[in-house]
């Protein structure tokens, strides 16, 4: 119950500062406009995503200015409903393991218990792939990706 509300909250300061527009909203900071901002709520907060494509360090920056972090995923559950949040298009996830090759960590900390890798992945190719998407192929599964390309994301809010 204390969720809904916490959502609901959040949902109703969103909504004070943004336009409403079939269900989306369109977030304006100064003269940048972002692009369609959806969210959703579940147990582990509110997702916010976004359709400009940024680099995954720059992503989870602005992620960092609204107060939240890379979305996180704990359950099939939490993949499914992120998945559907970004319409089956990929998008970044905080999901990395730039600091040691072959050590995924989710950004914020939290202990590893699921992942939705595509079928011989992660595979590093290039030796460059250290960040992860959701939405990967027609299989709509995770991918190790450059961190250096641009991508939608998803924020997490707490």
């Amino acid at each position: 119950m204390k969720l809904l509300v916490l959502c609901a909250l959040i949902g109703a300061a969103v909504a004070a500062t943004t336009t409403p527009w079939q269900g989306e909203t369109e977030l304006t900071q100064g003269s940048h406009d972002f692009q369609t901002e959806m969210s959703e709520c579940s147990n582990s907060g509110r997702y916010l995503y976004f359709k400009d494509a940024k680099h995954w360090a720059d992503a989870q920056l602005h992620c960092q200015t609204l107060g939240g972090t890379l979305a996180v995923i704990h359950t099939s559950q939490e993949n499914d409903l992120l998945k559907n949040l970004a319409k089956g298009m990929p998008a970044w996830i905080g999901f990395s393991d730039a600091q040691h090759e072959g050590i995924w960590l989710w950004i914020n900390g939290d202990r590893l218990s699921y992942t939705d890798w595509c079928y011989a992945e992660p595979d590093n190719v290039g030796g460059k792939q250290d960040c992860a998407i959701i939405n990967s192929t027609g299989n709509k599964c995770w991918d190790d990706q450059d961190c250096k390309t641009a991508f939608p994301f998803i924020c997490q809010m707490k």
